[in-house]
């Protein structure tokens, strides 16, 4: 039956009243149970029934009177699960029914006790309010009243608190006062949890596919909401709630539904079953069909969603198929249980109808050219070619076993392809009627047949019967003309014989389109590769039908309830440069490139390092063109002739950085220090002479094919902010370190020596400020100022009143814990201190050398490495005799006298670990053992130690900008902040193993890449505030100066925008502006966006 003037939304209400929800909780899932429902006249209401009359004649529901009160309920059960209409109005309106139910629960109670207690309160009423706001939802004006009566009780307990500020004694007031501070803060918190609820509802509505354009108006509604609880300069430290972000983020990142039109002149029981774009792509024409194949209609539809045209098939006979000419003058469709077709032009006029009714005419297609029309039937062996008055032309004879299931045409309109009932993909030549070639796509039927536009591959949709369970499902294959299969989209169970989905071609050739049946989701393929590029959630009621436009910019998905329109233009959240720094390895293979990414100071600049290829890209990002320095690059007998059995070679282009304010870019070259500016200008440089067997930089080769395969780590070159103070770890042939300090202000360099410095260094660190340096050996580090001068010294001579410790008497020195191999089944200890002005230290004892005996006794003599150190104890002035090893690899032997010195454990141990870090500041030094469960965080001035038990091991420590926080990455899943006190602040957890994060220049975000295609961005108290899928593994991460943007890099360069709550506020605007502009009800409700769409 046909329903008309907005018949569509009663008869929605209907229905849906006769259907109770109900969720069921088991095994941890929820499930949605619809049964029927017994509803009453004043459910229904007054002005909606002599609809459920006319349903009742209809044999739809059943109506019943007992004791005056008037009922009506769904005649079977089985209504609910096969009219596939009422499912989707189920699906749509499941919440507000839920909700409903809940609200006529707690009227019936009021209605019963007549109390005020049993009106609505606090987030019941905001619930209510929300829905009555929303006005999506026709509700019946009993239930309209109980909201209002719980609004007036509200403002009467309001009033009651207001009018006890105006009187009474001060004690009164003050408690007045707090009632309302009390109540202010109890409407925020309610406003805050309806913003949070209505962010979940959309990201809910969006990722189940329930509708794109739904779930943004939703988030849009709770972003609106938020902007009334936060300042537009509100630090995101300080947000209630970030969900309204998270979910705006999300949608607008990945939507594609751009609009959805429904016709309220359909009937009840009539949907959409074909729908094509008109050539120009300014118009849908579609067909309507009824429940049981009955009345059937023709629509033309501009984009808007509103109807040109409209004509009924004559004989009210239901349309089988429908066509549409290639040069956009004619329709054609067939119709009725005979198959008659019919030519029409765009006004709906009749040019011609079949000449004779012929046996089920059920396929209708127009070849290239637009002068002839093809028909045929699934009963058919052969297809019928008619010219544009109707008259049959042509009888083209299949053989090949199978009836007519599919037919296409080649581009130029040579050939004709079938596909039949035993599974045959067949192509004919049109001209000789010969067959060209034939092959087995699928095991029964092929149902759909696709051409590439340049005619040179063939999409097959058809029937499969699975050899292991024996049903049947669907199959979707990619061929080349020849009939070799170049792809297998794999097999799809059917559930219905009416749900088949859909595959085919985007005409612009790029991409496949594929409706998969019961799914709810729209797959894209790479044309040429047939890889999965992209998927798009939809909704239910969309499972026969994809068609694209002509210019490929819009999907249209007819389904029960109308046509949605997807937007098919690429979306793309980031900026990518044009370049590649990944590089092939051995066999081929291809490898993620080693880069240092970093902005510019105006962040107008992205700085690309590339550590294999050696030069350095200078990028105007936006205009995305670049600047390269190359700063060296070497042959493959020039390394191999540097290199050495220690593993370790000296290049003849060293080493790039940027200075961490990010201004300039430092070379380390084979004779000094350059820097240059962003426009690559040498600003100014400084050489030293170098031994001819010594590395000014030490680097780390990997593998002995990838020649440029040099990769320095950050523990062996640092500098101060500016870059006018660095520090470098060179290498002799010895192999023994050399550290060097450049003052490119100054024009000096130091080469740095010291007693206490051990022979091998495995990081150097510079201060922020330049005014601290950090050299780190065998996991302990020893700090010094910019002269070179040991802060943390160990000195016999020290006074004693600036000690902390025990007094005892040794050889001055310290050992490490563990032993050493140092020949052939013989072990040693390394010396880690020599204290200075000491007798070790006058005999000569230095870091790194490695003691062999004490006194004639073996390390290898004792099982513990503790009682080989007790032998250093003794009275003073007592000789040992030590045998060593020392740092050139000469065997020594010493006598040297004990002496008492002060065990100050704070100065032994101020910088354990391998790794470090300085505050921004340059006030505090972290360190740690990377992997270990244990940070020290000290003081630099007071020494005062802070020591962190992780809990987990560290994998990265990160200080915040503003030096107020410590972040640090763990193998636990977690990042976690800590404040200077070695309070736990906050954590976050991940799904894997965070890989790297940076703070916002403003300390209140952090952006975290974790597994390799995520990028996620936190404000610091937790609260997630946006969610990218990055297209390949990346490794750098920094956020712009202002942070508005964030680069990430390794192979490929990305730049993301950050954007605040107005930014996707703005987007959402815009792509809801096609939407709004024929919804002025819906535009009315997104206040934010009356000014942005016009």
């Amino acid at each position: 039956m046909s329903v008309k003037s907005g018949g569509k939304k009663q008869a929605r209400y209907i229905f849906t009243q006769l259907v109770q929800p109900i969720s069921q909780e088991k095994s941890g899932e929820v499930r949605q149970i619809a049964t029927r429902k017994i509803a009453t006249f004043a459910d229904i209401g007054k002005e909606n029934w002599q609809l459920v009359i006319k349903f009742a004649d209809e044999r739809l529901v059943v109506t019943n009177k007992e004791k005056d009160v008037v009922s009506v309920e769904l005649i079977h059960e089985v209504l609910i699960t096969a009219w596939s209409r009422l499912k989707n109005w189920i699906e749509q309106d499941w919440e507000f029914r839920r909700w409903q139910e809940k609200l006529r629960d707690n009227l019936s109670q009021w209605e019963q006790e007549k109390k005020a207690d049993f009106l609505l309160q606090g987030g019941l009423l905001k619930e209510a309010e929300s829905w009555l706001e929303k006005g999506e939802q026709k509700i019946p004006e009993k239930e309209r009243g109980y909201v209002e009566k719980s609004r007036k009780r509200r403002e009467r307990e309001r009033q009651k608190v207001i009018g006890g500020l105006t009187g009474g004694l001060v004690m009164v007031s003050l408690f007045a006062v707090g009632m309302v501070w009390q109540w202010q803060s109890a409407e925020r918190q309610s406003l805050i949890n309806e913003v949070d609820s209505l962010s979940n509802l959309a990201l809910n509505q969006f990722q189940s596919g329930e509708g794109g354009i739904s779930a943004l108006m939703t988030a849009m509604d709770a972003g609106q909401k938020l902007k009334k609880l936060v300042k537009d300069d509100e630090n995101f430290g300080n947000y209630p709630t970030t969900q309204p972000l998270l979910a705006l983020q999300t949608i607008t990142s990945n939507i594609r539904e751009k609009n959805e039109f429904q016709s309220e002149n359909l009937g009840v029981t009539e949907g959409f079953r074909q729908a094509f774009f008109t050539p120009d792509s300014k118009h849908i024409v579609s067909s309507s069909i009824t429940a049981g194949g009955g009345y059937s209609r023709v629509i033309i539809w501009n984009l808007k969603g509103e109807k040109v045209t409209e004509w009924e098939i004559p004989g009210r006979e239901a349309i089988n198929n429908l066509a549409i000419s290639p040069n956009g003058k004619y329709i054609a469709t067939t119709a009725g249980r005979e198959g008659k077709f019919y030519i029409w032009d765009f006004s709906g006029k009749k040019i011609a109808e079949s000449s004779e009714w012929v046996n089920g005419y059920f396929i209708v297609k127009f070849t290239p050219d637009s002068q002839y029309i093809a028909v045929t039937s699934t009963l058919k062996a052969e297809v019928d070619f008619f010219d544009l008055s109707g008259k049959k032309i042509k009888e083209f004879k299949i053989d090949g076993g199978g009836t007519i299931y599919s037919l296409e045409f080649t581009p130029n309109g040579e050939e004709i392809i079938i596909g039949n009932a035993v599974g045959v993909v067949q192509l004919w030549n049109l001209k000789t009627s010969e067959k060209i070639r034939e092959f087995k796509a699928n095991t029964n039927q092929v149902l759909e047949i696709n051409i590439s536009p340049d005619g040179k591959r063939l999409l097959t949709l058809g029937v499969d019967i699975n050899s292991a369970t024996k049903t049947a499902g669907l199959g979707a294959r990619l061929w080349d003309l020849s009939g070799k299969k170049i792809v297998d989209f794999g097999f799809f169970p059917r559930i219905d014989t009416y749900s088949y989905g859909d595959f085919t071609f985007s005409p612009d050739g790029q991409q496949i389109g594929a409706l998969l049946p019961n799914q709810r989701v729209v797959n894209f393929y790479n044309t040429l590769s047939g890889k999965l590029i992209a998927q798009s959630a939809i909704g239910a009621g969309y499972n026969n039908e994809l068609i694209y436009s002509p210019d490929s910019k819009i999907i249209a998905l007819p389904g029960i309830d109308g046509i949605k329109l997807l937007s098919n233009k690429t979306k793309s959240d980031f900026i990518e440069l044009p370049a590649n720094y990944g590089y092939k390895g051995s066999h081929q293979v291809e490898l993620p490139g080693f880069t240092d990414v970093n902005y510019s100071a105006d962040g107008q600049k992205i700085v690309v390092i590339d550590k294999h290829y050696y030069y350095v890209d200078i990028w105007d990002w936006q205009q995305k063109e670049k600047i390269r320095i190359n700063y060296g690059y070497f042959t493959e007998n020039e390394a191999w002739s540097s290199y050495f059995t220690s593993g370790n070679f000296f290049e003849k282009a060293l080493f790039a950085s940027m200075t961490p304010d990010s201004k300039f870019i430092i070379l380390v070259t084979k004779e000094g220090i350059k820097k240059l500016d962003l426009e690559a200008n040498l600003i100014s440089q400084l050489k030293t002479n170098v031994n001819s067997d010594e590395s000014l930089l030490q680097t780390k080769f990997f593998g002995k094919k990838h020649i440029n395969g040099v990769v320095l780590t950050d523990v062996n070159y640092s500098s101060n902010f500016d870059g006018s103070k660095i520090a470098t770890i060179g290498i002799t042939r010895s192999p023994e370190n050399t550290i060097r300090l450049w003052d490119l202000y100054t024009q000096k360099v130091k080469q740095f020596k010291h007693n206490s410095l051990s022979r091998i260094i495995s990081q150097v660190l510079v201060s922020p400020n330049g005014e601290y340096i950090l050299t780190n050996s065998s996991a302990r580090g020893k700090l010094w100022d910019a002269s070179g001068n040991l802060l943390n010294s160990l000195d016999i001579n020290a006074k004693k009143s600036t000690l902390k410790g025990e007094e005892v008497s040794i050889l001055p020195i310290l050992l490490d814990v563990k032993k050493q191999k140092v020949a052939f089944r013989e072990h040693g200890v390394k010396i880690l201190v020599v204290w200075q002005n000491s007798t070790a230290d006058k005999a000569g004892l230095r870091s790194g050398d490695i003691i062999l005996e004490i006194d004639g006794k073996k390390v290898d003599d004792f099982e513990e490495i503790g009682d080989f150190n007790l032998l250093l104890k003794g009275e003073p002035g007592t000789p040992i005799k030590i045998k060593l090893q020392n740092r050139n690899h000469k065997i020594e032997e010493k006598t040297i006298l004990r002496e008492k010195v002060i065990l100050d454990v704070s100065n032994l141990f101020l910088f354990p670990g391998n790794r470090a870090k300085f505050s921004p500041d340059s006030k505090y030094l972290a360190t740690w053992d990377t992997g270990s469960k244990n940070l020290s965080f000290r003081n630099i001035k007071t020494k005062k130690l802070v020591e962190i038990n992780h809990q987990a091991g560290i994998l990265g420590v990160h200080f915040s900008p503003d030096s107020q926080l410590l972040a640090t990455m763990g193998m636990d899943y977690s990042i976690k902040f800590w404040d200077f006190s070695g309070n736990l602040i906050n954590q976050i957890k991940f799904q894997q193993i965070p890989f790297s994060m940076t703070f916002s220049p403003d300390s209140q975000q952090i952006a975290v890449l974790g597994d390799s295609n995520e990028l996620s961005i936190w404000s610091i108290n937790g609260k997630q505030i946006a969610k990218y899928t990055v297209p390949e593994e990346q490794g750098n991460i920094v956020f712009s100066p202002d942070g508005k943007y964030i680069a990430t890099g390794q192979s490929k360069v990305f730049i993301w925008q950050n954007k605040n709550l107005n930014e996707l506020l703005a987007t959402g605007c815009d792509w809801l502006q096609e939407y709004l502009t024929t919804r002025p009800q819906e535009k009315e409700k997104l206040k934010v966006c009356q000014e942005e769409v016009k």
